[in-house]
């Protein structure tokens, strides 16, 4: 278990790292979106494990619904560290726009 936090909270640093970097050194703002599309197709790919499962399943172990359910897991700690960098983000230029006017 504690390994498994562990991990989580690398990946989050990971993340926040990367969208915070692209956000403030991007210009397009296509470019500053590349993380939350990855994200996205990720949330898909763990719906198709799920309901490739759901649909299809002949009992037994259902390890496209674990693998689904351990991609959410994971998928849901990158949103959180891509939605703080936004608002990092959000809160940097508020403050150069503050201290840019005085």
């Amino acid at each position: 278990m504690v390994q498994s936090i562990l991990l989580c909270g690398i990946l989050a640093d990971i993340v926040f790292g990367v969208q915070l970097t692209l956000c403030c050194r991007a210009k397009k703002a296509v470019l500053r979106r590349i993380p939350v599309f990855v994200i996205a197709a990720l949330y898909a790919a763990a719906a198709v494990l799920y309901s490739s499962d759901a649909l299809h399943g002949g009992g037994g172990v259902a390890i496209g619904a674990i693998f689904a359910f351990i991609l959410l897991v994971v998928d849901t700690v990158a949103l959180t560290a891509d939605l703080l960098a936004w608002l990092m983000y959000r809160h940097l230029q508020k403050q150069s726009g503050r201290l840019g006017s005085r």
